[in-house]
């Protein structure tokens, strides 16, 4: 398989399942929201690797293509620059590469809003729940933050969506748009540990998840299956459990 080049990505769109939750990160690279690779043998497969390091594998393929995507996952020669999590509902890459050796095979799960509107949470006092502003955006660190996903701050305060919560005017627990398109939105959620427990991630969430139907947009969710806490706070919200599906990375 060759890189394609980006001026070609959107032709690949129409690879991609429309209105399913895990489609939402392979369109926003063909879309030109977010940043990405594409990869293809003849313009009739494509391997959409999304920065945030989720990576999907849409249209026909032959067996040479899925020696192609292994060599990539079990990157042998450590030339990958970020994670590589291979997502797939397909039971032909399951039979492939579930076997193999150096592949840890696992799931993840998918959620779709069915309502129009969310609650409001009333936080602990002191505690605030708003729109992020841009002066909020470096002051957002952990593990799951904006800028990793987006990497591009520019790009993030032009067509990303974060809500915020605080506390003394310290940012302390977030909801933002990981990945987006022209009809979903996926949402990312991390609270600072200190701050556990409080119902801030809810509140958060559900101002986001408000922001994003204002915007005549649908909310979506994706979390790992050994994530309880986010598959909880998933149906707290009022998302309702679409589709499950394998994801594989090198072990």
């Amino acid at each position: 398989m060759n890189k394609a080049d980006i001026t070609d990505y959107s032709r690949f769109t129409g690879l991609i399942p429309a209105e399913k939750p895990i489609s939402v990160y392979p369109l926003s690279v063909t879309q030109g929201f977010q940043t990405g690779d594409i990869f293809t043998m003849n313009g009739e497969q494509a391997l959409i690797w999304h920065r945030g390091g989720f990576a999907f594998l849409f249209g026909s393929y032959s067996d040479s293509i899925l020696d192609d995507v292994y060599d990539i996952l079990t990157d042998r020669n450590s030339t990958n620059d970020r994670r590589f999590l291979l997502i797939s509902h397909d039971i032909v890459l399951r039979d492939r590469f579930q076997s193999c050796p150096d592949i840890l095979t696992e799931k993840r799960y998918f959620f779709s809003y069915p309502g129009d509107t969310a609650d409001e949470t009333q936080l602990p006092e002191g505690y605030i729940v708003r729109d992020m502003q841009p002066a909020d955006l470096h002051a957002i660190t952990g593990n799951v933050v904006p800028l990793f996903y987006w990497g591009d701050a520019d790009a993030f305060l032009r067509d990303g969506m974060c809500s915020v919560v605080t506390y003394e005017d310290r940012v302390v627990s977030w909801a933002f748009s990981a990945s987006l398109c022209s009809d979903m939105v996926d949402i990312g959620i991390e609270t600072l540990p200190e701050f556990r427990g409080k119902g801030l991630a809810l509140a958060a969430s559900q101002h986001l998840v408000r922001r994003i139907l204002s915007e005549e947009k649908r909310p979506v969710w994706g979390c790992y299956y050994k994530n309880p806490a986010s598959e909880n706070l998933a149906y707290r919200l009022g998302f309702v459990k679409e589709s499950e599906a394998f994801t594989y990375k090198k072990k």
